[in-house]
């Protein structure tokens, strides 16, 4: 996806770059965040912190970045199960912290449980 097919898409309102688009500083170690709930006034912006993360290196292509942010904005979501789906169908990787997580079954914890004591 280019820039232009980015900004031209109907849920995205803007890029803000250097800052947040309400004014603000991003957070320290903060390179990009979306205002992707539908009661923020400024839902439909990504906010991200520096130009030459905007376009992957010699390309004229969004980077993950940007992408990972577009897909909070389609998905109306945070990272889960919906933010997922559309990273795939945007055919973006899920990043590893933000993989869906197995937990243990009460009963493979019960199991080790009984095994220490």
């Amino acid at each position: 996806m280019t820039l232009h097919e980015l900004l031209a898409h109907r849920r995205v309102r803007g890029l803000s770059v250097g800052q947040c688009v309400d004014g603000s500083p991003l957070p320290t170690g903060v390179y990009a965040h979306a205002h992707q709930y539908p009661k923020d006034s400024n839902r439909g912006w990504v906010c991200i912190r520096s130009p030459r993360d905007i376009l992957r290196r010699g390309s004229r292509e969004i980077s993950t970045t940007v992408m990972h942010e577009f897909a909070h904005l389609l998905a109306a979501a945070g990272h889960d199960d919906d933010w997922r789906r559309t990273m795939r169908e945007l055919g973006q990787p899920i990043p590893a912290a933000y993989r869906k997580r197995n937990r243990p079954s009460k009963l493979s914890t019960q199991r080790v449980s009984k095994r220490r004591r």
